[in-house]
């Protein structure tokens, strides 16, 4: 049955189940924090068949906007949980971030190594491409006696973005490392593009409720036309993706107020 002209692809594993053949839900949550992105799935009234192809550890991508807009993806990582009643199955996934928090890194840098080549080693061990990396000139110093790490890529990432003055975050099967502040993808919106309500939280937060829009992520810059000629440039802190309403909700900070 054809959703009007809201659509979800969901891929799992390479097989693809998409609105138009099936009944689909979804609600996903992201931050700058990458152990908060996940996401929950319902498909409603499948067979046998259909739930068979859910498995622990089968990726996982979420897809879906309007089919005479857009469509992009909203969600990539792995299936964590599969419960399964009567008339529905409930996946919950989290994106692939797995490794990273369980493998374990053993690894010496001779000393004087540049605190970015020890930062690109890291990165290669995630198995992850690189979306963004970048380094501060001032913080990127030879290390006087080099460095060793005992413990998982994620505990040796976290130890390299304190001393770099940095972030490092998984978001759709890229991984990040940047300082805070360093050149965020910007975008703009309006009511004509989808923008429903832009509420002040607190001085320098606000919220944002738009149309169903795969583009709204965690560290981007957005240009607000919040009312006709009245502008205003934000820093996503978090963003949630629902089905229900096909709605995209976010938490902004003002951007000026980021770089602080």
């Amino acid at each position: 049955m054809i959703n009007f002209l809201r659509y979800i692809k969901l891929v799992i594993n390479g097989v693809v189940l998409d609105s138009d053949q099936y009944n689909i839900e979804f609600s996903v949550n992201r931050s700058s924090n990458s152990s908060s992105n996940g996401a929950e799935i319902k498909l409603l009234y499948i067979n046998d068949d259909t739930f068979n192809l859910f498995k622990q550890d089968y990726e996982i991508q979420i897809i879906a906007g309007y089919k005479k807009g857009i469509i992009g993806l909203i969600f990539l990582g792995n299936i964590d949980e599969i419960e399964k009643e009567r008339d529905f199955v409930n996946i919950l996934a989290t994106e692939k971030n797995a490794d990273i928090k369980n493998n374990s890194i053993v690894e010496s840098f001779t000393p004087n190594t540049k605190q970015s080549d020890i930062v690109k080693k890291l990165l290669e061990t995630t198995g992850l491409n690189i979306g963004k990396f970048h380094i501060h000139p001032e913080n990127d110093y030879q290390l006087y006696r080099g460095e060793t790490f005992h413990g998982t890529v994620e505990e040796s990432l976290d130890k390299m973005a304190s001393k770099t003055n940095c972030i490092w975050y998984i978001k759709k099967d890229l991984i990040y490392f940047h300082p805070v502040n360093y050149e965020y993808d910007k975008t703009f919106i309006n009511a004509n593009s989808g923008l429903l309500e832009f509420n002040k939280k607190n001085e320098n937060e606000y919220t944002l409720v738009s149309k169903l829009n795969h583009t709204l992520d965690e560290n981007i810059i957005l240009e607000v036309e919040y009312e006709e000629n009245k502008k205003i440039d934000v820093v996503i802190l978090n963003s949630s993706h629902y089905s229900n309403d096909f709605v995209t909700e976010c938490e902004v900070i003002l951007y000026e107020s980021a770089n602080n």
